[in-house]
């Protein structure tokens, strides 16, 4: 792109840069300039510039030929193609909260595809269990496209009823790669409610806690004493009220709602956050509730040998996906290859049960609701 842009160049060539350029998608810039002299300047920009300098248009001699171009853009395909890719470890491949373990095999499907469209390749395709990131996995191999310049637009494309594992479709895609992995911080004003910010569940656990153990709030430190003088103590509404409004305070900023769906403990109450933070008393976890509502549910009915060796295999299947991606379903499992060669063909296990596996399993959960 070529613009004479005489009368003033410092509105017009942020103009050139930022807008025209968004529109017509060229790779280089070339705008004359008054020189200050009387005469005339060349001046050239880059697109795909990277670092503190690229923002700025630089003088050239003259216009680059069609030949050093093409060569150009050659030679920053060879620079792309040997620079180490940093790949962001809070969108995928790095600790899961929620599954409690390094989700590693995120980061190796990332540089695999990385490496192989470097070398220019351009059809691949991947393949994932449900509940095992595909979104996520995705989300962080497009920022890492765009920030180290392999690619300049992406078409993400996904159901129009609910992409992501049953996230929010194509805007809630968009907005937010993974909003299950989100607190959402909040504070109530004169003026109504205020959204803070989103944090990953791990940042807010993390604030939650510190604040805990290192508040100077002389009330807060007095119940930390109570509860480390005595396990069994039990606060009084107004000091459960008091956790309550200090948590929701500037400092931390967490309802006890957020609370539960951070620990994973929907039955939990503020205290029992807080004195897992103090290490009194643990908070079972995701798997450990589902393990001891499945035997409670087990022992409720005669089931067969066989009857209960399958709903063990579809309990272990909903442990898997429930602590990494909250929600899974019988259709959703049998549909899945991996799942239905662990587990076994749907018209086989229906049968074992006379035609009523999904009421059974429908039952099942609501026994894992009621441990949690």
């Amino acid at each position: 792109m070529i613009e004479n842009k005489l009368d003033d160049p410092a509105k017009a060539l942020p103009k050139l840069r930022l807008k025209y350029s968004r529109v017509l998608k060229p790779r280089f810039l070339y705008a004359c300039a008054a020189d200050g002299a009387g005469g005339l300047k060349v001046l050239f920009f880059d697109l795909a510039w990277r670092g503190v300098d690229a923002a700025d248009f630089r003088v050239v001699d003259s216009f680059m030929s069609l030949t050093d171009m093409k060569l150009k853009i050659e030679q920053d395909k060879l620079k792309r193609q040997e620079q180490e890719i940093c790949i962001d470890t809070m969108l995928a491949g790095g600790f899961d909260p929620a599954a409690g373990k390094e989700r590693a095999y995120q980061l190796t499907c990332i540089l695999i595809l990385l490496n192989l469209y470097r070398e220019g390749k351009m059809k691949m395709l991947v393949h994932m269990a449900t509940g095992l990131g595909k979104t996520r996995t995705m989300v962080a191999l497009v920022k890492a496209l765009l920030e180290h310049a392999l690619a300049r637009r992406i078409l993400f494309v996904v159901d129009n009823g609910g992409g992501g594992g049953g996230g929010g479709g194509v805007d809630g895609i968009l907005d937010n790669p993974d909003p299950a992995s989100l607190i959402q911080r909040v504070q109530i004003t004169e003026d109504g409610i205020k959204i803070i910010d989103n944090i990953p569940i791990a940042k807010a656990r993390e604030l939650f806690e510190e604040g805990v153990k290192s508040t100077m709030d002389p009330r807060i430190a007095l119940l930390r004493r109570k509860a480390w003088e005595d396990k069994d103590y039990q606060p009084t509404e107004e000091e459960l009220s008091l956790i309550k409004e200090w948590a929701a305070a500037p400092d931390v900023i967490l309802t006890e709602e957020q609370l539960q769906r951070i620990y994973e403990y929907p039955a939990g109450s503020v205290w029992d956050f807080f004195l897992a933070v103090l290490g009194v008393k643990k908070i079972p976890t995701t798997r450990e509730l589902i393990e001891a509502g499945f035997e409670s549910y087990l022992g409720l009915y005669n089931f067969t040998d066989e009857q209960a060796k399958a709903l063990r295999k579809i309990k272990d299947v909903f442990v898997a996906n429930l602590s990494s991606r909250g929600r899974v379903d019988l259709d959703t499992i049998f549909a899945d290859p991996i799942y239905a060669r662990l587990i076994g063909d749907f018209e086989e296990i229906n049968r074992k049960f006379d035609g009523k596996l999904r009421e059974v399993v429908d039952d099942m959960q609501g026994s894992f609701r009621k441990a949690a």
